[in-house]
């Protein structure tokens, strides 16, 4: 593994990001519960009231939250500069996006209006919090090279994203001017900028530091954020539909040079070992690819040429693939790694007094153990492949539902498990430390 260029001397208390990563998965069972209960006619339509609460449930609950207990975790390591007041931000951060996101989809799914209304403000509360505690220092000079870079980028379009998402709910309730494709910008700003992006620039470091591999050269590192951002902010002002259709297929050149050189990297991996992780992260840029050429087809071939593919049908398939295949399967696979490291290396600094009790350390094997991560890689890679048969063919939505189900839940327990190893762990050696010392 590794760690030059970090600043583990700046690393926040490890209660900061498991608040965020033992909540997340749970979000993740709501969903599935939620496709169990809407059935096929889930799929009839992209505006169907389950679907959009669903995919908030995905979106905000599940990666939004991973996210951000991530970057609370990823910012000081890479840059030195802790987080001012970290513990009570992100206990403000969480609760108010715990609350904000369940009351925020309870309004979407069951039409209720007050709720949604309730829901809004919490959700607001909870991104300006982040964006206020970590956004003071991204402006200022940090170290930490292309991925700060990229958060920085990241960050403001999670702005975007947050702005046009409130302009949607007051356009219900107020004669706002009607913006087009208000929808589509709303989520390319949340799935190219806010997630492609972040998790764009966590690759930068994370590949090369848990899977030993070369660098990123530098040329890509800061061209291809920057370019996925720009083409973003100029879509939404161009009306031309042939200036349009160039950017998108830039945005789409950009997102394939990413995936494709990340999936050379990692032939060049160093650990040879089998890793779950690995897979994960090769699950999830095979359905990135996959997405940018079914998206490709939707926008430049006619619906006669594609029946299968139709306008709504692809779409839809390219959501599920961005969401569930893409960034689901990065999240899942990277907390195989971050969350075993993170609790043994607070549980060895834990140990500098005594250096004895590092006896007590478990491997971080034990933490995650590898038969556990490669159940949930197959769990994942099932629901995957029921979701995408679902949107086809509705019938498969119960089955599509209960693996779904199977899949957070699994990570639900794994995450859980690992925390209480920790904590066992921990409270054992203050135990040591305390007759050792008596």
């Amino acid at each position: 593994m590794r760690m030059s260029g970090l600043s583990l001397g700046s690393i926040p208390p490890l209660g900061i990001p498991f608040r965020f990563f033992l909540t997340a998965p749970w979000f993740g069972v709501l969903a599935a519960l939620l496709m169990l209960v809407s059935g096929p006619e889930l799929w009839t339509s992209r505006q169907h009231p389950a679907l959009i609460g669903l995919t908030h449930l995905v979106t905000l609950g599940f990666m939004t939250m991973t996210m951000l207990g991530a970057l609370f975790q990823l910012l000081p390591v890479l840059s030195g500069v802790a987080v001012p007041a970290a513990r009570p931000v992100a206990l403000l951060v969480h609760l108010s996006l715990v609350a904000g996101v369940l009351l925020l989809c309870a309004g979407l799914v069951f039409g209720a209006p007050l709720v949604l209304v309730l829901g809004v403000p919490l959700l607001v509360l909870a991104f300006l919090g982040f964006i206020v505690a970590l956004g003071t220092r991204l402006v200022t000079k940090l170290g930490g090279g292309d991925s700060i870079h990229a958060i920085r980028l990241a960050v403001v379009a999670l702005l975007a994203t947050i702005g046009l998402g409130l302009y949607r709910v007051l356009a219900y309730y107020w004669p706002l001017p009607s913006v087009p494709d208000l929808a589509v910008i709303h989520v390319s700003w949340a799935l190219l900028g806010w997630v492609l992006i972040l998790i764009m620039g966590v690759s930068f470091q994370v590949i090369p530091m848990f899977q030993v591999t070369p660098d990123y050269p530098s040329w890509l590192t800061r061209v291809l954020p920057l370019l996925l951002f720009a083409g973003l902010l100029l879509r939404g002002f161009v009306d031309m539909p042939a200036v349009a259709g160039g950017l998108v297929m830039v945005m789409g050149v950009a997102v394939l040079t990413w995936a494709g050189f990340s999936l050379h990297l990692m032939r060049y991996r160093k650990r040879r070992l089998p890793d779950m992780s690995v897979r994960f992260w090769k699950l999830g840029l095979s359905s990135l690819v996959l997405a940018t050429v079914v998206f490709g087809m939707v926008f430049t071939l006619p619906d006669a040429e594609r029946p299968v593919l139709n306008s709504g049908t692809g779409l839809i398939l390219c959501g599920v693939l961005m969401i569930l295949g893409f960034a689901c399967s990065v999240i899942m696979g990277m907390l195989q790694k971050i969350v075993p490291f993170l609790a043994f290396l607070h549980l060895q600094r834990l140990c500098e007094s005594d250096i004895r009790a590092i006896r007590s350390l478990p491997n971080m094997h034990v933490i995650i153990r590898p038969q556990y991560s490669t159940w949930l890689f197959r769990l994942h890679a099932l629901a995957l492949a029921a979701v995408l048969g679902a949107v086809v063919y509705g019938p498969l939505t119960a089955v599509a539902g209960f693996v779904l189900l199977l899949d957070f839940g699994w990570l639900a327990l794994l995450l859980t498990r690992a925390a209480l190893i920790y904590r066992r762990t921990r409270h054992g050696i203050i135990a040591l430390q305390t007759d050792r010392a008596g």
